[in-house]
């Protein structure tokens, strides 16, 4: 009987960021990295400090084994990511 060994690396697949130039805030980043074999697609929400609330922000669906960058000037301290699903073509 042969033994199957698995191993199964985990690579950081949401990154979320800031920059700043001397202090100032200029924009807010998300790169998500998809490495499934079809296309996936999540909902989002940020969190605007200048308003003190919620606010639906509009993502693009993120292609199989690619990655997706979604960028916003406003100074965003939360990023609230879910509902994920699968694009499968029918």
């Amino acid at each position: 009987m042969k033994k199957l060994l698995l191993v199964i690396i985990l690579l950081p697949t949401i990154m979320f960021s800031q920059t700043a130039k001397k202090k100032v805030h200029e924009m807010v980043s998300l790169k998500i990295d998809n490495p499934f074999r079809y296309a996936l697609k999540y909902d989002a929400k940020i969190f605007l400090v200048q308003y003190k609330k919620w606010i639906n922000t509009n993502v693009f669906a993120v292609s199989p084994g690619l990655s997706s960058f979604e960028m916003w000037p406003d100074l965003v301290s939360t990023i609230a990511v879910g509902d994920w699903k699968f694009e499968t073509k029918q």
